[in-house]
């Protein structure tokens, strides 16, 4: 049978208190963390779509922009999503648990990331150590074949039913601390990505454009091919907005 602990980690000499006193150590900054990913996001949505509807007029109608919103409505769909309905949400879930199993004198913890907003960062500054193994492909080189034996010997003794009956669970960082998206123009000011990525990002999109229209039958890897040869020179053409007014 195959088995995949890529998120398997270990605090030594501890106990369950232990661990969850570290990680409620680092529940502030980890919540600001996920915030302030959230905010340059959306801040990056916003600044993308008005600067490409500033070089693109459209045939009719206006064209499709990123408001705080809309972005507000993509949040809570993607927190449905993902608490309601078992999806992923790649662009939304900065949530962050841990469950914690106590193991002959250490805790054994299996970690739950989509995004990581420096997560594993902290939680190898507070002691955490690497403990992930897998048996459908070699070990890593700098692991010793009894260090990786051991590892799946202590997985095998300690994962007796699933991780939530094991052990306890700890969530470090839930959708409800990050979930209010940012609308103020100081904020957006604040977190607008850099100008040669706000032009990167519009001449990207123009060129595929074109390519699409005056090349309809071209092949996905020609229009990359395309767009990696013409972007650079593209980009001084771009028109920005100006947030700053």
């Amino acid at each position: 049978m195959s088995t995949k602990i890529y998120n398997g980690l270990i605090l030594k000499n501890a106990t369950l208190e232990d661990a969850v006193t570290k990680l409620k150590a680092i529940k502030r900054a980890s919540v600001k963390s996920a915030q302030d990913a959230i905010r340059r996001f959306c801040v990056k949505k916003i600044a993308n779509n008005l600067d490409l509807a500033a070089n693109v007029l459209p045939i009719s109608g206006a064209p499709v922009l990123a408001t705080a919103e809309s972005l507000q409505q993509s949040l809570s769909s993607g927190m449905i999503a993902v608490l309601c309905e078992g999806y992923r949400s790649v662009d939304w879930d900065y949530s962050f648990s841990i469950s914690l199993i106590p193991y002959r004198g250490d805790v054994l913890a299996l970690y739950y990331i989509e995004n990581d907003a420096g997560y594993t960062e902290v939680l190898s500054q507070i002691g955490f150590e690497d403990f992930s193994y897998q048996n459908s492909t070699d070990k890593p080189d700098h692991i010793s074949d009894e260090e990786w034996n051991s590892r799946a010997n202590v997985w095998e003794e300690a994962l007796v039913g699933t991780p939530a009956e094991c052990g306890v669970s700890y969530e470090v960082v839930s959708w409800h601390d990050y979930r209010f998206v940012p609308s103020g123009r100081l904020r957006i000011l604040e977190n607008l990505p850099t100008e040669e990525s706000r032009r990167k990002y519009v001449a990207v999109r123009l060129i595929d454009q074109e390519e699409v229209i005056l090349t309809p039958n071209s092949e996905v890897f020609d229009r990359i091919e395309t767009i990696a040869e013409k972007f650079s020179s593209r980009m001084t053409d771009v028109i920005l907005n100006n947030f700053e007014n």
